[in-house]
């Protein structure tokens, strides 16, 4: 059994995802990225790409179309920017943020 704290962020890969653990650890597993979004908490995971969904409990910056889970860094794609925005609270204005 897997805890969804323990997910640090999910990559997808044709019809297999790789679920990338906090410790370094990665597994591979025989499902879409969709269908194991299914049984994960929509309110902690956000899909930022086609290819990447994030726990948002990891994310340690957001620097204009990038967040950031450590030094690793993702690149927010325009189909999903405005759904990535609204899980964050920003104070004061927002620069270097395009839409």
């Amino acid at each position: 059994m897997v805890l969804c704290c323990e997910i640090a962020f999910l990559e997808a890969s044709r019809d297999y995802s790789f679920i990338h653990f906090r410790d370094g650890k990665k597994w591979l597993v025989v499902h879409p990225m969709k269908t194991v979004l299914e049984n994960l908490p929509s309110t902690q995971f956000q899909r930022i790409s086609r290819s990447y969904t994030v726990n948002l409990d990891c994310v340690t910056r957001f620097l204009g179309n990038m967040v950031y889970i450590g030094e690793r860094d993702f690149l927010i794609s325009p189909a999903y920017r405005e759904a990535v925005w609204s899980c964050f609270t920003f104070l004061g204005s927002v620069r270097g943020i395009r839409k």
